[in-house]
């Protein structure tokens, strides 16, 4: 079986120059300026609101030594600090450096919990091991959330405390926040920047004595989401979840300069004003979010907060659906569709090589999903952006688009592990170039699209077509793979891959004509394709709290190409 061109890396090498370009004049401006003098707030004015859930259970763990963060935990620690304890994972470093940890000891509003959070963020302010300042609790989105944290939960805190407690508070928000100032001018990563300028605002905002933080984070604030979410195609907001992340940040943020008596920046309220229907447009019947570009498992409590802020009517999906989506609807029937190309190099981490993917839903059950991305870092999330854990085409089995994780770009050379150190992992080629319409005809929604994820590799495009009937009984669909100029490849195995939802019961017909799906609460679909049959086989959802679960996948394999003409399939879901 012929295999395609191994991919190009004359893009790595040439930005993995750009990149060392930018770090040697962020280092010429980090030198002009140093050494700076740190300001420090002189009082908090105001806590600004938190919108995120939170677990009031988490403070009686604490009490007992016992501190789950993230992925895993250590063992129980009676009398002894997590600050003085090696972390045994990024992920449970983040959310105890984050201090994400004072909004559920909040929740809990018992002294216990007063008592808890107090001893906690005395023990990480006075470390012997100054954990604030250096490794992960450096990184700009850790410490732009544990200054928001710090802020928001200031009373908690700092109830009764002595003045020489509130100083050293203080003291740790002005130095955080003037390592939040310099990320956000010079941090290589788009999401940095924008969380450094969020944190930046906050602390500015929040009290006195960091005006001109203050300034300055709106200045950059404003400079960062029209970039990253005002834009015609922002990368930011191909994942769900950061969209809803983002807007429990900006709302309170809002709130604040309403309380400072600022003019509120143009492009923050633009910013809200957009991604709440954006966010709305991404959820299936069931409430939950699209399983797109690294979306995990819905965060229930907050969107049920967001829902609450988006008081609007809903407008057709047209006018809402998100930049780099197709969105298509049918009496209860709702599908889904990534139909963006994949941005810049340098705006690509993070985000999955799953070229006009898409999901399906029947009011509250989910049918056809994306395998979706575990809730902390591993294996599994790095092979969820690959292509083949998608509802699309793959060819050959290959990706369309190289995913560099840290692990795989070690292997890809120097140039490549310097790259993904400086932007995280990113992928490398992909569908640049989506063309994609949206059409009624005579009452049936069609979306017709095409990409050239395959082209650098194979020479090779993907046309899929999908038809929603007006009540959605029936989503009719047509995908093809042509080649051109490459006459050793339409030999390529090109399979469709439909990744069911694990609530759906999949068996195969007799006689293997179909696929039965049967949906909790009793509703049935079929699915069959023409001139093929097609198998069941296992798959992984991974968008689930503990990382992954068994599920199955519909897989149809295309006919072979004729030449240069290549092949195409026609293929149907109906409801019984």
């Amino acid at each position: 079986m012929p295999v395609g061109k191994p991919p190009d890396r004359w893009p790595v090498l040439r930005a993995a120059l750009i990149e060392a370009g930018r770090a040697t004049l962020t280092r010429a401006r980090v030198l002009a300026r140093w050494p700076g003098r740190v300001r420090f707030p002189k009082q908090l004015l105001f806590a600004p609101q938190d919108l995120r859930v939170a677990d009031g259970a988490v403070a009686g763990e604490m009490a007992t030594g016992l501190y789950v963060f993230a992925d895993r935990h250590p063992p129980p620690m009676p009398g002894l600090s997590p600050f003085e304890i090696e972390a045994p994972s990024w992920a449970w470093a983040e959310d105890l450096y984050g201090f994400g940890w004072l909004r559920d000891l909040r929740e809990a509003d018992t002294q216990d919990a007063r008592d808890i959070a107090r001893a906690l963020t005395e023990a990480a302010l006075r470390s012997r091991r100054r954990v604030l300042d250096r490794g992960i609790a450096r990184r700009p989105t850790v410490v732009a959330r544990r200054v928001v944290s710090m802020l928001a939960h200031s009373p908690l805190v700092l109830a009764g405390a002595d003045h020489a407690f509130y100083d050293r508070y203080l003291r740790r928000i002005g130095r955080d926040a003037a390592v939040l100032d310099g990320a956000m001018r010079d941090s290589p990563q788009p999401a940095e920047r924008l969380a450094a300028a969020m944190g930046l605002c906050f602390a500015g905002l929040s009290s006195s004595g960091l005006e001109g933080h203050a300034r300055r984070g709106t200045r950059g604030l404003s400079a960062e989401l029209d970039r990253q979410v005002l834009g015609a195609a922002p990368a930011l907001c191909r994942n769900p979840g950061r969209v809803a992340d983002l807007l429990l940040d900006l709302l309170p943020l809002k709130l604040l300069y309403a309380s400072r008596g600022m003019d509120l920046p143009v492009s923050l309220d633009r910013a809200i004003e957009r991604l709440l229907p954006m966010l709305r447009s991404l959820r299936h019947g069931d409430g939950e979010l699209a399983l797109f570009h690294g979306m995990g498992p819905s965060p229930a409590g907050d969107l049920a907060t967001l829902s609450a802020q988006d008081s609007r009517p809903a407008r057709a999906a047209d006018e809402v659906a998100a930049p780099g989506f197709a969105r298509l609807e049918g009496g209860e029937t709702l599908v889904l569709a990534d139909i963006g190309p994949m941005p810049a190099l340098a705006d690509s981490a993070g985000l999955h090589a799953a070229p006009l993917a898409f999901e399906l839903s029947s009011g509250p059950n989910r049918i056809v999903v994306n395998a979706g991305a575990p809730p902390y870092p591993g294996p599994g999330r790095e092979a969820g952006r690959r292509t083949s854990a998608h509802s699309t085409l793959v060819l050959d089995g290959e990706s369309a688009g190289a995913v560099l994780s840290r692990e795989t770009a070690e292997q890809e050379g120097r140039a490549a592990a310097y790259l993904v150190g400086r932007l995280g992992p990113v992928v490398v080629g992909g569908a640049r170039e989506v063309v994609a319409t949206i059409r009624d005809e005579d009452g049936v929604a069609v979306l017709d699209a095409r990409h050239d994820g395959y082209r650098a590799s194979f020479g090779a495009t993907h046309r899929r077509i999908l038809r929603l009937s007006r009540d959605g009984r029936e989503l009719e669909g047509e995908d093809a793979v042509s080649f051109a100029g490459t006459s050793a490849y339409p030999a390529a195995r090109a399979l469709l891959r439909f990744h069911l939802h694990p609530a759906v019961e999949a068996r195969m017909e007799e006689g293997g004509a179909g696929v039965l799906l049967d949906l909790p609460g009793g509703e049935r679909w079929r699915f069959g394709a023409v001139d093929a049959e097609p198998l069941l086989e296992p798959s992984l959802f991974l968008a689930v709290t503990e990382g992954r679960r068994a599920t199955q996948q519909i897989v149809v394999p295309l006919p072979p190409a004729e030449g240069d003409a290549g092949s195409s399939l026609r293929w149907i879901f109906i409801r019984s």
